[in-house]
């Protein structure tokens, strides 16, 4: 069996439960087409000391995750390690995640466009994200990025947006794609439910506020919902904690923030894989978008699944609004996601095909 490898944002000192789950669901979605499959121990971002510490003390729990849960190559600090990665894989693939915003990763963006991979090697994205609806890069970075994207042998984009930006900005052809998160079974998700047990935190009616960009106000808001539901607020991040005058969050583990959305009552959140679990444990939610964060990828996602109604970019719209005495029909939303289900797979079948024997 010829051997693929998988380039995404899987490394722990991110914190970031989306990416987590994400980096496990492209893994088990690729292993239906190609077991003998591997993240690349990549990691773009370089800590100081204080963010070591903060990392030690709050992020042990994703460590304890990635160790259980995902599958890594060896670690991968230099080109010259990654290029080394040729001699062991036959297939190299990119995403999902905003693994092709230029604003994140900066002068590590042409690893994640395969820059130290042979002109001999299939080379395919999968629902790459440019995370907002443009190009973020200036002349400079497209003029060195176009000739990487034009050898890509397959390219699919998670937002629609992001076929714009390719036929545009490079020059080549791409299709729009679900997030690996939608493409597993619920089931393949038990393992993880299953490693946090305790189930105390279903006594009680609660919302599940998962907002990235957290301030007071939200908080306040977030209150006035749960007081009209007759519902608790349960902050799933984490616990905050102020440490010398700072507030520092003490992650939750990967299991407790997915089982925490799996049963709220409701889900209130900025994030898009927070909103895909939604959808996923068929939750009811509201979407608060911060636009300097982007909201293609949201407004995408809720498009394809027929419920914009439930995207707002002000809180305080949400209870005028109407939508939270509103079910959701998810035998429709499971219809819509069965098709993009189906394309989804069958590109990436297409794009595989090769490489399997």
């Amino acid at each position: 069996m010829k051997k693929s490898a998988i380039l995404t944002f899987h490394y722990p000192n991110n914190m970031n439960f989306g990416a987590s789950l994400q980096s496990f669901a492209v893994s088990k979605m690729i292993n239906k087409t190609n077991k003998n499959t591997e993240l690349i121990d990549c990691n773009p971002t370089r800590l100081n000391l204080k963010q070591n510490i903060i990392f030690n003390l709050c992020g042990k729990n994703f460590i304890d995750y990635c160790n259980k849960f995902l599958k890594v190559t060896k670690k991968c600090e230099t080109l010259e390690d990654l290029k080394s990665l040729n001699n062991e894989f036959d297939a190299f693939i990119v995403g999902s995640d905003q693994v092709w915003r230029s604003k994140w990763l900066q002068n590590k963006l042409p690893h994640y466009y395969f820059d130290f991979v042979d002109d001999s090697k299939t080379k395919i994205a999968y629902a790459a994200s440019f995370g907002v609806d443009f190009w973020e890069g200036d002349e400079e970075l497209t003029k060195k990025i176009k000739p990487l994207a034009q050898r890509f042998d397959y390219i699919s984009v998670r937002e629609e947006s992001g076929i714009k930006i390719c036929r545009d900005t490079f020059g080549v052809d791409a299709v729009c794609v679900l997030d690996p998160t939608m493409m597993i079974d619920k089931k393949d998700y038990q393992p993880i439910l299953d490693d946090w047990r305790d189930e105390s935190h279903k006594k009680k009616k609660y919302i599940a506020h998962m907002l990235l960009d957290d301030t007071r106000e939200l908080r306040e808001e977030s209150e006035k919902i749960g007081n009209y539901l007759k519902s608790n607020i349960n902050h799933i991040k984490g616990k905050d904690i102020k440490i010398l005058g700072k507030t520092i969050t003490f992650y939750n583990k990967v299991s407790q923030w997915l089982t925490y959305v799996k049963d709220a009552e409701l889900v209130i959140t900025d994030s898009f894989h927070c909103t895909v679990f939604s959808l996923i444990f068929n939750k009811k939610f509201v979407v608060v978008a911060n636009p300097e964060r982007g909201t293609a990828r949201l407004e995408n996602l809720l498009g394809i699944v027929g419920l914009k109604e439930r995207f707002f970019t002000d809180i305080k719209d949400v209870l005028k609004s109407g939508v939270l005495d509103k079910d959701i029909d998810y035998v429709e939303v499971e219809k819509k996601l069965k098709i993009h289900r189906e394309y989804s797979m069958n590109f990436l079948k297409k794009a595989l095909g090769e490489v399997n024997e």
